[in-house]
Order: structure tokens, then sequence, then C-alpha cells
């Protein structure tokens, strides 16, 4: 994958260079034909060279003829020379230019002077002279021993009368005896001609400068950049000045300057400076980049760099000849020691660093800086050769590329690791990030399965609770016995709202809570509303009244669950608060359209809210005036979650309140008009609550037959209990794989199927039944029973395809509505006038006459029983299934890492059953183990499972006592069947020799099915363990001992 990646990038980088050179051949071919050499000749102008045909003389007389430009004179011949050179009438008119070096010079034409350069006493370099003055003769030059300044470039204007044959003679004095004079070509043109080909000719030298100009601003960049992201500066700054001293030495070479100024000297100096600036520009930026790695070396570096600079600037500035000799090669020297000591130190930190890969770019930089330096100080500093100027201004322009691309790099691969490690920062916090959902979504399922464990948990008890409660409602006549039992109805349903507030605050935290309108009649939801609240009232004392606007319509379309259960909570709290006095519940309207905007008012003279509280009214967990109300019951929660309702149903409520003296909540909800039909006077539809609970049994149904499907066998009994009055057949099944069976053989008219069993649970015995061919109960309706009523348990239920949904603890009236639902309406009676039972028998004192039980609260266990014959019947199963869910337990722990989840469930089933008969210390065991294994935290579970199953089997000793249990079920004595044990011995042993392993297993668990002598128990024991761990040897020993034992 990678190489084809790298091919497609050299395929893609080939095909642009093809592109490109396509391109530029088309453009040459478009614009070659245009070009006309004449026409370009003419815009020009023709420029005439004057490089043969001269004469020379020296001041000692010695000549030379037809002499070629350009020429170097021999200073040992004089320190005049003078050139001739016949002229012809065409160069009338036009400009004389030529460079003549180390000289000053007066130019004659047909003896008359024309032009001085280099000789003015005034300070005047350059002059032409006019007409008038050329009449002078020699007069008009100045003497010749005044002060001579060398020249360069010389542009001289040649006179209008020009004829054929007419003499240029130049006159050349030497000006630096140790140099000799030196002079070019000329060449004849127009003035502005001539401008142009210096032009031309400083063309490259001028790009060369641009460049690095361009290159010193993108070196200032990126150091201010470095100093704006606050890291280390490296220096470029110095790079930009050294660019500068570049430039300044570039543009001194051309001949642009000449145009302005014939002080050559002047220039040179200027050159000559910029080139001993360098080197200590060099050192000092290397000084700042490899000061932390090399500090003594750039230390030393930099300072003998200003020492020799010093020096070379003393020479300079000597009027000595030996001084001014000395700075050209020691300026040489410098160089050669800058550019070796740092190639030497770039090389050392390439072994320190990551190879060549981070000193390339420095090490062609300075290479193309040495071949400058060379070519400059080889040639002479006024060397008019354009090559050798174009090759230094080339390779000094090269060297500041290369060093400005290296620190681009190095700038680019600094971002590029900054974006890396943000990138990498980045991914880390949303690592993090995603950690934190996960562990923010790992708590609202932990929530979830705590709001579930705890619905299941608390519901549990609570149908057992409130199951009995109702049939003591149902069949006592005793007084106290019924005040007892309504306190234990308040109280328990008391507790149900609190489950009930903390399910629906977990729904709307989970979005799972949502609007569901519907039609409903209004006078229905009120009526509703005053029935809920009336029994509270009258039990406090209070007043309630209700006042319903009777133009109202009839029937509305809304959500009016939600609307029930916000104005329940407001009318709740506003009883809960008040103390002495009123409430009241006002309902009126105003229609809008097709819509009726509905205001419910609830007002109470209770204590009020003070301003400052105003804030904690509607917050979660939050109750006011905590000490004040103190015992008043409530979680804080009902408000937060009528807030929340509302904000769905788009509406808010407002509050007004007087501390001391009561409170008003309204709100404004919009409803679509259903019925139009006004409500009327509300006042005669409501009736009076009775005073006492009273039980009336809607139907019977004594030819119809239920399945009640659940492995916690004191939740059966109540179902059957609340079903006694409606003479329905109860048949019970206490796991999947029989209720499997009996609806495969019966018919039942409704099956009632527990969620959570052992084994096979609830959702998978649904399936199976459904899936049964031919079976009776085919098309039964079958409702889920559960615990799990947390946001989302129905709804996800009715999906899974159950007819209905049941919550734990079963209320009567719901179990009969679900029935009544689901049952032919054929097999329904109405109920004969209702008769109260007759009174349950006080056992409190045989409670007390019940002997004392290691871990068993009787009353516990009457408070979910609630008769000795339940108690005694449930302790009974109980004592049965000790050893048999031991030894289960026992398999799934041996068996741990893939029978954790049965695991789990069989503990669950332990816990149900200990608690159920209120061994409480023994269930709390089991549920810690529960939680340990649904958790999957093994280590809790290892250090557990052994006492509780000591603790578990102690059990079965300490129950001996109770209700006969040891002598009703004591096991047979001595019953050994011999025969069979060896036969299955022998089968064991012959299935190890063999490795049929699962024949082994079958007759060990044979085995362990008989009555088996105490002597061979542990034989026994290890027997199982040699079989699972495949241990034949072991195995074989052990068969023989307790064959000898038989024998």
């Amino acid at each position: 994958m990678t190489r084809n990646k790298y091919m497609v990038k050299k395929i893609r980088i080939a095909l642009i260079g093809v592109i490109c050179i396509v391109m530029g051949v088309l453009m040459t071919v478009s614009v070659v034909p245009l070009f006309d050499a004449e026409e370009a000749s003419v815009a020009v102008g023709e420029i005439y060279d004057l490089s043969e045909g001269w004469t020379v003389e020296y001041e000692n007389g010695v000549q030379a003829t037809d002499v070629k430009l350009p020429y170097s004179f021999d200073s040992k011949l004089g320190d005049k020379v003078i050139l001739r050179h016949d002229m012809l009438e065409n160069y009338a008119s036009l400009a004389l230019n030529f460079y003549a070096d180390n000289s000053a010079l007066r130019m004659f034409i047909a003896d008359k002077p024309t032009y001085e350069a280099g000789l003015s006493a005034d300070g005047i370099n350059r002059k032409q002279f006019k007409a008038s003055e050329q009449e002078k003769g020699m007069d008009a030059f100045e003497d010749d021993n005044a002060e001579k300044t060398a020249v360069d470039l010389v542009t001289v204007d040649l006179p209008s009368n020009l004829v054929d044959g007419d003499e240029l003679r130049i006159v050349l004095y030497e000006v630096d005896t140790k140099a000799g004079i030196n002079i070019h070509a000329p060449s004849i043109s127009k003035r502005d001609v001539a401008v142009i080909n210096i032009l031309r000719e400083s063309m490259i030298p001028i790009s060369c400068a641009l460049l690095i100009l361009m290159l010193c601003v993108v070196d200032i960049f990126l150091d201010v950049t470095r100093y704006i992201s606050k890291e280390r500066m490296r220096g470029l700054v110095i790079v930009a000045i050294m660019g500068l001293d570049a430039v300044a030495f570039i543009i001194l070479q051309t001949d642009l300057c000449k145009l302005f100024m014939a002080n050559m000297y002047f220039f040179n100096k200027i050159a000559v400076m910029t080139i001993v600036a360098m080197p200590l520009l060099l050192a000092l930026f290397y000084y700042i980049g490899f000061h932390i790695h090399f500090p003594r070396f750039t230390t030393f570096n930099v300072w003998t760099t200003i020492i020799i600079t010093f020096v070379i600037l003393l020479l300079e500035a000597s009027a000595s000849e030996a001084a001014l000799l000395l700075v050209e090669p020691i300026t040489v020297c410098l160089y050669l020691f800058q550019l070796i000591s740092i190639a030497a130190m770039l090389l050392k930190w390439k072994n320190m660093s990551r190879g060549y890969k981070l000193i390339i770019y420095d090490l062609i930089s300075l290479t193309f800086f040495g071949t400058a330096v060379v070519l400059a100080m080889i040639g002479s500093i006024d060397d008019h050769s354009l090559v050798r100027r174009y090759l230094i201004d080339g390779a000094i322009t090269l060297s500041f590329l290369f060093i400005t691309y290296q620190h681009i790099n190095i700038v680019s691969n600094n971002f590029k690791q900054r974006v890396e490690e943000n990138a990498h920062k980045l991914e880390k916090q949303v690592k993090i990030a995603e950690e934190a959902k996960a562990e923010a979504i790992a708590a609202s399922e932990a929530k979830g399965n705590f709001l579930a464990n705890m619905s299941h948990e608390i519901r549990t008890p609570i149908n057992a609770v409130l199951g009995m409660d109702e049939m003591i409602l149902r069949e006592s006549r005793e007084k106290s016995i019924r005040e007892y039992a309504m306190d234990i109805h308040t109280a328990g349903q008391s507790l149900l709202s609190i489950i009930n507030d903390i399910l629906d605050m977990s729904k709307i935290e989970s979005g799972k809570m949502e609007i569901i309108p519907v039609e409903y009649d209004l006078s229905s939801l009120i009526n509703d509303l005053a029935n809920l609240i009336s029994f509270r009232a009258k039990a406090k004392n209070l007043i309630f009244e209700v006042d319903v606007d009777s133009n109202l319509p009839a029937k509305v379309y809304g959500d009016d669950v939600r609307i029930k259960q916000v104005v329940t909570n407001i009318l709740t709290n506003a009883v809960k608060y008040t103390e002495s006095g009123n409430v009241w519940l006002r309902v009126s309207g105003r229609t809008d359209g097709t819509d009726e905007i509905i205001h419910f008012e609830v007002e109470d003279t209770g204590i009020g809210i003070k301003e400052e509280d105003m804030s904690k009214l509607f917050e979660a967990f939050q109750r006011i005036e905590e000490g004040r109300n103190r015992n008043i019951e409530g979680t804080g929660l009902g408000m937060s979650i009528t807030l929340q309702l509302l904000s769905m149903m788009d509406t808010k409520l407002e509050v007004d309140s007087v501390y001391n003296q009561g409170s008003k909540f309204y709100f404004d909800i919009r409803q679509k008009i259903v019925d139009a039909t006004p409500l009327g006077d509300f006042k005669n539809r409501i009736k009076d609550l009775e005073s006492q609970y009273k039980y009336t049994r809607a139907f019977i149904a004594p030819d119809a037959k239920l399945l009640v499907v659940d492995d916690n066998v004191m939740n059966r009994k109540v179902f059957s209990a609340l079903l006694k009055p409606t003479q329905i057949k109860v048949v019970e099944a206490e796991s999947g794989p029989e209720a499997i069976e009996l609806a495969a053989k019966e018919y039942f008219d409704i099956i009632f199927m527990d969620h959570m069993m052992p084994g096979m649970d609830g959702i998978e015995a649904f399936h199976r039944i459904k899936e049964l061919i031919d079976s009776p109960c085919k098309d039964t309706p079958i409702i889920i029973l559960t615990a799990n009523a947390v946001a989302g348990a129905k709804e996800a239920y009715l999906e899974e395809g159950f007819d209905g949904f049941l919550s734990k603890p079963i209320v009567s009236d719901k179990l009969e509505e679900m029935i009544r639902t689901h049952l032919d309406e054929g097999l329904m009676q109405e109920a004969p006038e209702d008769i109260a039972g007759s009174e349950v028998d006080n056992a409190k004192a045989e409670l007390e006459n019940l002997p004392a039980v290691d871990g068993v609260d009787w009353e516990i266990a009457w408070l979910h029983l609630s008769s000795m014959e339940l108690i005694e019947s449930a302790f009974s199963e109980f004592y049965k299934i000790i050893k048999i869910h031991a030894s289960k337990l026992q398999e799934y722990y041996d068996n741990l890492e893939t029978e954790l989840d049965n695991y789990r469930i069989q503990v669950h089933g332990m816990k149900s059953s200990a608690a159920s008969i209120g061994i409480i210390p023994l269930a709390g065991m089991a549920k810690i183990l529960e939680f340990a294994a649904k958790d999957e935290k093994i280590d809790i579970i290892n250090g557990m499972h052994d006492i509780f199953i000591t603790e578990w089997l102690s059990y079965y000793d300490k129950l001996k006592v109770v209700f006969g249990l040891g002598d009703a079920l004591a096991e047979p004595k001595e019953q050994v069947d011999t025969g069979a044990m060896q036969a299955l011995l022998s089968t064991i042993k012959a299935a190890m020799e063999d490795m049929d392993i699962d024949t082994a297993d079958e007759s060990v668990n044979k085995l362990s099915g008989l009555v088996i002598p105490d002597a061979m128990a542990d034989l026994l024991e290890t027997l199982k363990g040699q079989v699972a761990d495949l241990d034949s040897d072991g195995a074989d020993e052990t068969i023989n001992a307790m064959m000898e034992l038989l024998n």
C-alpha cells in the first residue's frame, strides 16, 4: 500500500513537470514568431564598438599601434598614458562609454579639450567642457599635479560637428602606482541607449538583490513569528542584516552607482566594508543558533571574529600602503576561518542529532557563500567581468536562499510538530471526553440499573405487604385492625409515590419521557383529581373546594395523564403544607379558534414561601425550610418534575405566595377542542368518598383458569390470594420450562409471566410458548410481571410482543382491570353483593410460641406472609431447596468463567427465598454476591462464596426444630443401593479409561443422586474433581477405594 502511494506521488510529480514543459514550449512557439530583429534594433538604437585600432603612447615615448582594448598598461613605463583613435562623422552627437580602472583622465577631440575626470582641484570629479571652454585649449584643464581620483565608468557626449578623421585623444593618469591602469573597450551610442545597456547588464544583480531583500523579509517574519509564539529565536534577524549587507555589496558592483558618482574609491571602500562585516554577522548568527549546544566554541568564534574585524578596520583606515596590502589576505583568512569552524561545528552537531537532515542546507549555504567570497577576493574589487560578477551575485543569493529555506523548514517542522502535539493533545482530550462520556453513559446506565434494582427490590416486598394488607382490609371487621391496615396502605402508597417520582425524573433526564396526546373527557380528569385529593384533605380536616367553568368543552385533545400528574403534584403539596383552612382547585378557560386555553389554579391557606426560597422550589431533591417541615414526607422531586413536564407541554408554572398566608400556583395549557359541548355544573358530579377503605368485587369467573409463572413462591401465593374473591382457578409454575410444558398440554385463559427467573427468563419462555405448534395456548394473552419499572421498561416489553405489562407490587384493581381487559366476557359473571370476609385470626400468640432461630425474623416473615398457613408452607418449601440450591450455586461457582450469569440468577433466587421468610442476614449476603456477579467483581465472589454456602447450609440444621421439618423431611437412614453404586463406579472407571467424558459425567451425577454412606462422602467429592480434571489415574485409585468400602 505504501509503495503504491509512493508510485502515485512520483507519477503525479512527473505529470506536473511534463505539463509545465509543454506549456513553456507552447508559450515560446507563440511568442518567438512575433519577434522582429530590425524593429528591435531600431527601438534600442545602434551601438558602435571602438575596441580596435587604437594607438598607445607612454610618457617615456614608447608607442604601440593597432592596440585592441581592453588593455592593461605597465606602470613601469610611466604614470601617464595617451590613447588615440580616429573618429567618424556617424559618431556625432552620440555618447562615448568606457571603463577605466585606477586612473584619472582627460579627453580631447580634434585637439580640443572635451572631458575631464578625477583631476579637479575643487572636488568636482567629472567635467564635460562646453564649446566656449574648448577654445581655451590646455588652459581649460586643472593643473596636472592636482590630487587625482580614480574613475570607473566614463560617459562623454561627443560634439555635433564631428567629421571623419577627427582624432580622439584620451590621457590617462595613474592614481595608484602599485596597481597599474586598465581600460576596457569603449562603445559609442545614444546616451539613453547607454543607460539602458547599463541597466540590462545590471538586471541579474538587481534581481539577486531584490530576491535577497525578499528573503530578508521572510527571515524577519520567521523570527518575529517565533518570538510571538514564545519560542527561542534563531537569529534570523542577523541573517536579514547580512542580507542587507549583501544587497549593498551587489548594488555597489553594478554600473548604476557609477552613473551618478565618479569617485570609485568611495564605492570601493564601502564594498570593502560590506565584505569585512559579513564574517562577524555570520559568527553572531551561529552564536545565537548554537550557543546552547556549543557555548565555548561559539563564544570563542564571536570574539575572535570581532578582534580580527577590528584589526582589518584599523589597517583599512591606515595611510600606510603596507598596512593596506594586509587587508585582503587577512580578510580572506577570516572568511576561511569562519567557514571551516562553522562547518566543523555543524558536522559535530550532525553526530549529536539525527544526521545530515538538520545541517545539509546550512552546509550548502556555506559552500555557496565561500564560493562568492573566493570569486570576490581573487579578482580585483573593480573588475568589470560580467560573468564573474554574475557568479558572485548568484552564489550569494543561493547562499541566502538555502539558509532561509533551512529555517523555513525548521519553522515548518516545528509548526508541524506543534500541530501534531496539538492534535495529540486534542486526541487525548477527545479520548478523555469520550471516556468521560462513556463514564457518564455508564453512570447513567448504573443509575438506570440502580433504579431498576431499587424498583425490583422495593416493589417486591411492597407487593407482599400491600397485597396482604388488602386482604386484611377485605376480610377484617375489627376496627383497630382496619385502622392499622389503612396506615400500612397509606405508608405503602407513599413509598410507591416516592419511587414513581424518582423513576419519572429518570425518564425526563434520559429523554424517554414523552407527551402522548389523546382524546379525553375533561370532566373525568377533574373528577379524578378531586377524588385523589379529597381523602387527603379530609384526613387533615381541610376544606377542599373545586370551582370549574361551566363553559369548558366536554372533550379535548392532549396528554391527560401528564396534566393529571402535574395538578396532582401541586394539589398534594398544597394539602401537605396546609395545616388548617382551605385548598381550592379552579379550572377555567377561553376559546382561541379551534383550541381551548385551559387555566388550572391551585390555592391554599398554608405556610407560604419566602422570597429567598423561591429558587429552591423547582430544584430536584430540595425542600423548603427543612427544619420547619421535617415532618412532611417527600423527596423534593415533585415540583421539579412538574416544571419539566409543563415545559414539555409548552407552558410554565406561575407562583404567587405570601409567607404564613398561603400560595397560589397556576398555569395555562393549550388543548385542541374535540367536543365543544359545555361541561355544565360540575359540582353535582362530585361524590363524597367513604371515610373507610372498602373493597368490592367487580366480577367473578369460576370457570376461568390462569397460569402464573414466578420462581418466587411467595409472589405466587400473593397473586393467588388477591384473586381468591374472583373464584378464578390459578395454576402455578416456578420456571420457564415448566410453564412451557403446561402451556403445551393445558389451555389457560391468561398467562402471567415473571421476567427474572433462573435458567430460562420470562422473555425466552414467552417466545418459546408462542413458537409451540398446535399448542392450546398459542393465542393466549401473556402478561409480563416485573418489578423493573424504570423508564422505557413497559415500551420495551410491549415491543417484545407481550400483551400487557403489570408492575410489582401488584395492585388488585390493576390486576382485575388487566384480567377484565383480556378475559373472555363470557367467563365473567356479575359479582354477588359484597360480603365482608371473616376476621383474620390473630396469630401473634402463635408467633411468640415459635422457637427462636438464629437469623430468622418472624415479624418480617409475618409481614410478608401474614398467615401461619403461608408461613409454614413457605418454610417447608425453603427447607426442601436448601441443599438443592447450594449444590447448583456451587456448580456454577466451579465453572465461574462460563457460568457467571447463571451464578447471578441463582444467587438472586436464593436471596428472594431467604428474604421472603425473614432470613435477612442470609438475604443480605446473597445480595452482595448478586451485585458482585453483575459487576463481574470476581474477587468479592471468591472471598464470600464459601462463607455464604456454609451459612446457607447451616439453616438445614437450624430449621429442623421449626414446624417439625426435621422429622417430616428427614433423609432415609442408610438405605444404600450397593449394586447400583458398584455398577456406576465400574461405568465411570471404564469411561475414564476410554476418555469418554460425557459418560463419566453422567454416571457421576447419577451416583450423586444415590444415598451414599457417610464414609464415602469425601471420596465421592474427590472423584467428582478427578473426573472434571480428566485425572484417569487418580479416578481409578478413588474408585478402587470406594469399591473396597462397599465390599
